[in-house]
């Protein structure tokens, strides 16, 4: 949902189960630019080259905690647009 929301960043997902990577557009910020707004916003990511941004939650987590990681990734992906 997040690729269809920002289209001007994202390029698409990839990935199995919880462990997802977002795939940035060249033209967008690089994956550290991301980590870093994502972690201003409490949300510790991981990138993976210069144009992933690794998703990897804890394999217990709740569903209401995945919806607050998107929701301040989503914060995030907004400060940099």
């Amino acid at each position: 949902e997040l690729v269809g929301r920002h289209p001007q960043l994202l390029a698409g997902q990839r990935g199995w189960g919880l462990l997802q990577g977002l795939v940035l557009r060249p033209e967008s910020p690089t994956a550290p630019q991301v980590v870093k707004a994502a972690l201003e916003q409490g949300l510790l990511l991981v990138p993976a080259g210069a144009n992933v941004v690794r998703f990897v939650p804890p394999l217990t987590i709740k569903p209401k905690h995945l919806h607050e990681a998107v929701r301040r990734l989503e914060r995030a992906l907004l400060s940099l647009a």
